[in-house]
């Protein structure tokens, strides 16, 4: 168990670091001098991997409901991707290709678990990245820069919001203790 929750905490750490969500770089104490063009790497960042570890989900999960949500993340947050890029494109602001090293690092190590193990793990990273990612949305669409940016963070967070829910809700019925 020990074992299992060093695992989860490296994951978290991992894909927060990826996005430069760690609480020294939290969106309330982080210097805005980037402000539009540093949230829209950390948001493409999160998205993708969102997609890649739905990707996972789809494939190692045994329950209906957490292959059905990994199936959203992958839709919802390639989705948002796009909707990014274009966004970014219309701004001139540069999006990183891929996720970062420590991304593929949170990726190999659930891609390890599987079955009631993966699902349990899967969930709590869910709510973990969905919580950050709701502080890191609301951040911009409250002290955002630039109009359409700020309107778009502020019409992701619906979304943000809903996956949260669900997670928790999904999380809460493989044994995730939140």
């Amino acid at each position: 168990m020990l074992r299992t929750r060093m695992t989860l905490l490296a994951i978290c750490l991992g894909l927060c670091a990826s996005v430069g969500m760690t609480s020294s770089a939290s969106p309330q104490h982080s210097h805005h001098g980037g402000g539009d063009s540093e949230f829209a790497a950390k948001a493409a960042v999160g998205n993708m991997a969102e997609v890649a570890l739905g990707r996972l989900g789809v494939e190692r999960a045994l329950r209906a409901d957490v292959k059905q949500f990994a199936q959203r993340m992958i839709d919802d947050h390639t989705q948002a991707l796009d909707e990014l890029r274009n966004l970014a494109s219309q701004k001139s602001l540069a999006l990183p290709g891929a996720g970062g090293k420590s991304q593929r690092s949170a990726e190999s190590k659930l891609g390890k678990l599987s079955g009631v193990e993966f699902e349990r793990e899967f969930m709590e990273v869910m709510i973990k990245n969905h919580n950050d990612a709701l502080d890191l949305f609301q951040h911009e669409a409250t002290h955002g820069d630039e109009a359409e940016m700020k309107q778009w963070a502020a019409k992701t967070v619906d979304a943000i919001k809903e996956h949260l829910r669900m997670a928790r809700e999904i999380g809460a019925s493989v044994g995730v203790k939140k």
